[in-house]
């Protein structure tokens, strides 16, 4: 086990690699969004990559991992109805050098985007 979940928090999707393992969760009832969620594979380091609340906040539904990046499916949690409402693929550079996390939407504009696969590198 690498962390006890607090009474009524929803977990989602789990990804292993060599070195860690990363998480969905929803510990604040269900307010729009997801906290993805990061451990050493020993237990060790636990550290949200993208919080579940403030600015940055993102709805997290899904997610696939490679060596390099953690992609996202996310929706903006504030975006209202329209386009921006939609799913987008988002990845993460969890060892960006300088500035801590890196984080990016990495799909197209317009329309949703679902079903995100891993592939080498940042693919």
């Amino acid at each position: 086990m690498i962390q006890q979940a607090a009474p009524g928090t929803s977990l989602g999707p789990t990804a292993v690699t060599g070195d860690h393992v990363y998480w969905l969760l929803d510990e604040a009832d269900q307010n729009g969004t997801t906290a993805l969620r990061r451990a050493g594979v020993d237990g060790s380091g636990i550290t949200d990559l993208s919080p579940e609340t403030g600015p940055n906040a993102l709805n997290i539904s899904d997610l696939t991992v490679s060596g390099q990046v953690v992609t996202m499916v996310a929706r903006k949690a504030s975006a209202g109805l329209g386009n921006e409402s939609l799913s987008k693929l988002w990845q993460f550079a969890p060892e960006h050098r300088g500035d801590g996390l890196l984080r990016s939407r990495v799909s197209c504009n317009r329309g949703e985007q679902l079903c995100a696969a891993a592939g080498t590198g940042r693919r």
